[in-house]
């Protein structure tokens, strides 16, 4: 049977073990244990509001696969692994689903997209987990709230137009110059898509990065490209650059603080800069960009 499991708010500011690298933990699990696991783990980017307590990206991970274990066994399984690597200060969440009804998948999905949009409660959260089959919300710790990240994880995966994969992939060479139709092939991805989510010709050129991230869309792989000053196409190497339109000059610090710290999660480091905001264990991300939160 087919499935979707998404975690969320396991860690702290010190970010001991992070939440993609529980997520991880949990996806090599299952995977180890006969689970079909479906490409990897997604990153789904939520609201940013002051008004939700959330660590310093309020983002969820989510995975899927088949399986014809139980679904207590899946959930004993995923919460063992979170009670193990949690933070004690985290307010985790943890949320399967076993996709039926349209019209149900539907609803998870739209709660989901509400999630980026809204601040949602977590009276919301347990209002539909009631009204829907097979869909299960569990709290390992603290007040539960990781658990409406968990469930807008699920309904973002499902609907196949959101979310980058966790980790990041090497590109040729920095600054190389190649066609739409050679990125796919190398980099095996199936679209090429602009700010606006807006597909590239097979024939226009594109320039490289250090690194790439990929995006889920369509239910397939695609990166992301922008307009540079001199009207080239760049590659977005940030998941929350093509996210937000933000540029790379425009979060980085120039000059190291005596505050910063390697975050220690390194798919969450932004480029390969020391001293640079975007690799700090403090940065936070809030509406209006970007954060230190030891400031």
């Amino acid at each position: 049977m087919k499935f979707f499991l998404c975690i969320d708010d396991t860690d702290d500011m010190e970010k001991t073990v992070g939440t993609g690298e529980i997520a991880q933990i949990i996806f090599s699990g299952l995977k180890r244990e006969g689970c079909k696991m479906e490409y990897t783990i997604t990153r789904h980017q939520l609201l940013l509001d002051d008004n939700i307590d959330y660590t310093s990206h309020n983002s969820s991970m989510c995975m899927e696969g088949e399986t014809d274990w139980k679904k207590e066994d899946l959930l004993d399984f995923a919460e063992k692994i979170v009670l193990e690597h949690m933070s004690p200060a985290s307010n985790p969440g943890i949320c399967l689903y076993f996709p039926t009804k349209k019209d149900d998948i539907d609803k998870v999905t739209a709660f989901g997209e509400a999630a980026k949009k809204y601040v949602i409660s977590l009276e919301q959260a347990a209002a539909l987990q009631n009204e829907i089959e097979n869909l299960y919300l569990i709290a390992p710790g603290g007040n539960g709230n990781g658990m409406i990240g968990a469930l807008a994880g699920v309904g973002l995966r499902m609907s196949g137009m959101d979310g980058t994969f966790r980790g990041k992939v090497k590109t040729l060479r920095p600054g190389c110059v190649l066609s739409v139709k050679e990125a796919k092939k190398v980099l095996h991805v199936d679209y090429v898509i602009d700010f606006e989510a807006k597909e590239l010709p097979d024939d226009v050129c594109i320039r490289s990065g250090n690194h790439v991230k990929i995006i889920y869309y369509r239910f397939k792989r695609a990166i992301a490209v922008f307009k540079t000053q001199d009207d080239a196409y760049e590659i977005c190497s940030l998941a929350f650059e093509f996210e937000s339109g933000f540029r790379k000059d425009e979060i980085m610090k120039k000059d190291c603080c005596r505050d910063f710290v390697w975050d220690n999660d390194t798919e969450e480091q932004w480029s390969e800069a020391y001293g640079a905001c975007q690799n700090c264990l403090y940065r936070e991300l809030y509406a209006g960009g970007m954060r230190c939160r030891k400031g």
